[in-house]
């Protein structure tokens, strides 16, 4: 069963020559009814630096703004070593706010 705020419509998939996923864009309809919320985002590593992602989330965004969204918005780990926020930056994303999240084990 699909989550009720998938979009289809946005959401994209990159394919090898074999049929295998080597990139994905999914998104969901945010709180806010003019926000489109995109990811999870992610490319197997093996094509990361190919532009695969940057291809779909450059789709995503034009169905996005065809349909009519003023805001896309994600989220990213800004320590990733996958590089991802220096392509979220080349496609146009800002930073809107950060956030800290805390933990504590019961070892």
């Amino acid at each position: 069963m699909a989550h009720p705020s998938f979009r289809s419509d946005s959401s994209f998939v990159a394919l090898d020559q074999a049929g295998d996923i080597v990139s994905y864009v999914l998104t969901f309809a945010a709180n806010e009814p003019d926000r489109l919320s995109m990811g999870p985002i992610g490319t197997v590593r093996a094509w990361r630096g190919r532009g695969a992602a940057s291809v779909l989330i450059a789709r995503a965004l034009d169905v996005a703004a065809a349909n009519g969204f003023a805001i896309v918005e994600l989220s990213v780990d800004a320590a990733s070593p996958t590089g991802a926020v220096s392509v979220y930056a080349r496609m146009g994303f800002e930073t809107a706010w950060t956030s800290t999240i805390y933990a504590r084990s019961f070892d």
